[in-house]
């Protein structure tokens, strides 16, 4: 392909990129179109598209793996820029292996092949005390699965409140794994694997019937070029491994850009004006409140400190941007919380995808209690005030990193 080509097809796959995010203003576009500037950010968009496909095929239940790939279609761009042939017509999700094979492939040798800027990491995770978690049936049970996972991956972690045991009601169960380079550049290995995965989520509903998020993961070949806003490695620090006691060696690739990407694609939620009108249950309210959870720490990392979740509530830049106290109000919440027995019968007893999508869809009650919602929608109030804290935290990103 021509040299005037390539670079039209890279200034559109960046604006592509840029273009997924639909709530942004003008200061916070004049950022994101500095990804121009670096020269690895094509590679490093290849890797994450992977990872949106690889995600599609592992989280899509067996039964409808038939039904066509959505993930796919966005690779096929990065394919043209590097010159790689693939059949992208009709996917459908049981292909995706063919595909994921190639890819991996590929971004293996992108890696090896360029030098990008990244620092070595070497990270101590001791082995899960399984004795402490004895309150636990749930998790004692998921522990002893973890060990099925050994073929196909590196490391298996819990992090969060279930490494450092300082568990609520709120918490969900945290996993991270890294999947063997062998798994993922092999069709049968790849089936093999999901079967596996697939087995593996009820461990997760058994433990919070609102889990909302499955597996975390990346593969080996990812580590050798780990995009820092992917999982920050003071998380990897605080966990807990389920296989033995290990160092995990991360190639670490952090770009301040990507950091406030993420920062923004967590704020497109809140910002839809479509938000005044979502009507809640127990379901949907935990995962918004979860994703709220995460806005001082997008801040923090946004600004060059390394922090986690829990420690960055008590931060002073967070206090100080916090004027209307929205994240002493939702920690409450959250200390308080409660899920609802039925929640617990209908997910957690014996999970099963078909009976968890039909309690979702129509038999789970709205949420009628709670100081942030009104009618089972979040107040205007609250809405507004949430917008205006994003909009200073956004703010404080771009003077203190960007200018």
């Amino acid at each position: 392909m021509k040299k005037d080509n390539l670079k039209k097809l890279r200034e559109k796959i960046i604006i592509e990129e840029i273009d997924k995010l639909r709530y942004i203003s003008i200061n916070e576009k004049s950022v994101l179109l500095r990804l121009h500037n670096d020269p690895e950010i094509i590679m490093i968009i290849f890797q994450e598209r992977l990872h949106d496909i690889l995600n599609e095929y592992l989280n899509t239940p067996i039964i409808l793996s038939n039904r066509k790939s959505v993930s796919s279609q966005s690779i096929e761009i990065l394919f043209k820029y590097f010159q790689q042939e693939f059949n992208f017509k009709n996917i459908s999700i049981n292909n995706l292996p063919e595909l994921l094979v190639k890819g991996n492939i590929l971004l293996e040798t992108l890696i090896n092949q360029y030098q990008y800027p990244f620092k070595k990491k070497d990270i101590t995770v001791s082995k899960v005390f399984k004795e402490n978690y004895n309150f636990s049936k749930s998790l004692i049970n998921f522990f002893g699965f973890a060990k099925n996972f050994t073929h196909y991956a590196n490391s298996f972690i819990v992090h969060g409140s279930c490494a450092d045991l300082e568990i609520t009601k709120f918490s969900d169960l945290d996993t991270f794994m890294i999947i063997k380079g062998n798994t993922v550049k092999s069709v049968q290995e790849l089936i093999d694997f999901k079967i596996l995965w697939q087995r593996s989520l009820c461990y997760l509903y058994s433990f919070d019937c609102l889990q909302h998020h499955p597996h975390m993961f990346a593969t080996e070949i990812d580590v050798l070029c780990f995009p820092y806003h992917w999982l920050p490695p003071q998380v990897f620090t605080e966990s807990k491994s389920l296989f033995d006691n290990q160092v995990i060696h991360l190639n670490l690739y952090k770009n301040k850009v990507l950091i406030f990407r993420s920062f923004l694609q967590l704020a497109q939620r809140f910002r839809n004006p479509d938000i005044l009108n979502k009507t809640y249950n127990e379901y949907t309210f935990k995962n918004d409140l979860s994703v709220i959870s995460l806005f001082p720490t997008l801040l923090l990392q946004g600004i060059n400190i390394d922090t986690t979740k829990k420690d960055s509530f008590q931060n002073t830049i967070v206090k100080e941007l916090d004027l209307d106290n929205i994240f002493e109000t939702t920690s409450k919440i959250r200390e308080e919380w409660n899920p609802s027995l039925i929640s617990k019968l209908f997910i957690s007893l014996r999970y099963s995808y078909i009976v968890k999508i039909i309690y979702l869809k129509f038999i789970i009650r709205k949420l009628k209690r709670n100081p942030l919602l009104l009618n089972s929608m979040f107040k205007e109030s609250f809405v507004i005030k949430l917008q205006r804290l994003i909009f200073r935290m956004s703010a404080h990103i771009i003077t203190t990193n960007h200018e």
